[in-house]
């Protein structure tokens, strides 16, 4: 290479009559002179250092028009490392890609404009926390409602019900609870630490099982009520032995549970049972049991256990949904 003579404005003269236009490019941008960095980088067909100077030179016709040579997965990029974030906005409202839009507004603290374009894009839970951000809970609220809407409608009562019940609108979130079947509303109220009105629920629907003269709904509710005693006694009106035995146990009415074992046949329960209450005649006769259990009834001849129903297909979706 020839030797350079002269200041760096000659030098850049020389380099670019040598056709070494990004050598002079690079002379012109690293003296701040920006115009003339564009026309030569773009002369020697790098668009990208081309479009950096025009972006540092506040030229952002020529940096537009440098902007339709990039392939289009190149563009943001280019325009984030460049820093161009006017241009950067401009491309993202063009492609209507609000999200990222939203993105750039947040990064630069403007949240009312953010939870617009969130919203936008659909992004209630992003939009609404916008809002909460820049203060404008009639906003927020009004998006939470949005936020509340979609997830029911995707079967996730569960999740709405959340949400409402962080807002502190208890009253909506068993609103929105009620249309499930009493035993999952039960649930997730007592998930959310609505334990006064899942305990109302559970007394209306065991006023009902007492009405209906259904003694096995009548047993799991008093079961889930925390009435152990009284749900022991229940299933055994019902015909349910195996239900009530263990809640027998947990009481410590351990000879009850010993005969219920007994009569069920399920012996080694039974013999576990007798020996902790050294009945050596009940041990006998549990001992002579079969080791294989009889075969339990036809589901179909029990009465249907008014908690443990199969879960329709859009209350799976809401359990799964919540996890």
């Amino acid at each position: 290479m020839p030797e350079l003579t002269g200041d760096w404005p000659e030098q850049a003269k020389q380099l670019e009559a040598m056709g070494r236009t990004r050598d002079a490019g690079r002379l012109h941008e690293r003296n701040n002179s920006f115009v003339e960095a564009t026309r030569l980088f773009e002369a020697g067909g790098d668009i990208k250092s081309a479009l950096r100077c025009a972006v540092e030179g506040k030229d952002l016709d020529a940096s537009r028009r440098l902007l339709a040579g990039l392939p289009q997965d190149q563009v943001a990029p280019t325009l984030e490392k460049a820093g161009a974030y006017e241009l950067l906005m401009e491309h993202y409202v063009s492609k209507a890609d609000f999200e990222n839009v939203a993105r750039l507004y947040e990064r630069a603290r403007q949240y009312d404009q953010a939870a617009l374009a969130y919203e936008r894009a659909n992004k209630l839970t992003q939009a609404r926390k916008s809002y909460e951000r820049a203060r404008d809970m009639a906003s927020a609220n009004r998006v939470r409602g949005l936020e509340v809407k979609s997830l029911v409608e995707r079967g996730d009562r569960l999740g709405a019900a959340t949400l409402l019940v962080a807002a502190g609108q208890q009253r909506e979130a068993v609103e929105v609870l009620s249309p499930l079947p009493p035993p999952k509303a039960f649930h997730f109220m007592q998930r959310l630490k609505l334990d006064e009105e899942a305990k109302a629920l559970a007394q209306r629907e065991l006023a009902r099982a007492d009405e209906e003269k259904k003694p096995a709904g009548r047993a799991r509710w008093l079961e889930l009520l925390g009435e152990p005693a009284a749900a022991a006694e229940a299933w055994e009106q019902a015909g349910r032995k195996e239900k009530a035995l263990p809640l027998h146990e947990q009481l410590g009415n351990l000879a009850r549970a010993a005969q219920l074992a007994e009569e069920l046949q399920q012996r080694d329960k039974a013999i576990d049972l007798y020996t902790r209450l050294n009945d050596a005649a009940g041990l006998e006769r549990a001992k002579a049991l079969p080791e294989t259990p009889p075969t339990p009834p036809p589901a179909a001849s029990k009465e249907p256990d008014a908690a443990s129903e199969s879960p329709s297909p859009a209350s799976s979706a809401e359990e799964q949904e919540s996890q």
